[in-house]
């Protein structure tokens, strides 16, 4: 083989990596993007829960009342209520901080 065609052929599989390469990354910003919509669908869920909740102890259901109509126990329904343990609360702070960042 020639040193021209050796050459080309080096920089054709300089190029192929270069392109598996820039697949791995969009695939990594791809995950990363559909990861952000699943913490932003679960946050929607668990505060459509919480209002559902407090709707239910507006009309007078008791905590153990909602909780056998959903299948929770009324000590859930109360953490549910309360926001006792809430992880979306730090997700939505991650959330702000990267956008933060990518705004600057």
């Amino acid at each position: 083989m020639s040193q021209l065609q050796e050459q080309c052929r080096d920089g054709l599989a300089a190029v192929l990596a270069a392109l598996q390469r820039q697949d791995t990354v969009q695939a990594i910003l791809t995950a990363e993007e559909i990861n952000r919509e699943l913490l932003d669908a679960q946050a929607a869920v668990a505060a459509t829960r919480r209002s559902a909740i407090r709707e239910l102890r507006t009309q007078g259901f008791t905590l153990k009342e909602i909780g056998n109509l959903v299948g929770l126990s009324h000590q859930r329904i109360y953490q549910l209520e309360t926001g006792y343990g809430r992880k979306e609360k730090k997700a939505d702070e991650i959330r702000l901080s990267e956008a933060n960042k990518k705004e600057k």
